[in-house]
């Protein structure tokens, strides 16, 4: 049945992974002359809005949201394979739990790059915290799709 709680929070994980593409991660300003700077999945992104090559992110995000896309959204249509839905999802789980560990490790990085010899504020926008929305909700999945698994063997051993 494709119509279970998890199949919600699968699609859900999938769609706070597809916003933040669109929406930044991180702004920092830098303090005398108050220069704004842009995290984003692709890359950090100057006051001129322009790529900082210097500044190239080791984890390319981009890429590693979108296989999780594609997993999310592929798992919920593994509903008649319960098993293999799950270890899929616990998989996608832990690739998720690792990107948002991965962006507090990149935050951290550009925020000492872009601070060497100038004071920098930063403020966390929604998009950073939509890779632990969705961790939280693939966990969610999981946890549906064992109760699932527990459901049908208890009702096999009814018959």
């Amino acid at each position: 049945m494709i119509q279970r709680k998890q199949t919600v929070f699968l699609a859900l994980a999938a769609l706070c992974l597809v916003l933040t593409y669109f929406l930044p991660l991180v702004v920092y300003t830098q303090q005398p002359d108050a220069r704004i700077f842009t995290l984003r999945t692709d890359a950090l992104h100057g006051p001129d809005g322009l790529t900082m090559e210097e500044a190239e992110l080791m984890i390319p995000f981009q890429w590693v949201y979108a296989f999780l896309i594609v997993g999310l959204v592929g798992s919920i249509f593994l509903f008649k394979q319960r098993p293999r839905q799950r270890r899929i999802v616990r998989g996608l789980f832990l690739v998720t739990l690792g990107c948002f560990v991965g962006q507090v490790f990149v935050h951290q990085s550009v925020a000492s790059y872009l601070g060497t010899s100038i004071n920098v504020s930063y403020v966390f926008q929604v998009a950073f915290f939509l890779a632990l929305i969705a961790v939280v909700l693939t966990w969610l999945a999981e946890r549906g799709i064992k109760g699932d698994e527990e459901l049908v063997k208890s009702m096999d051993r009814l018959r």
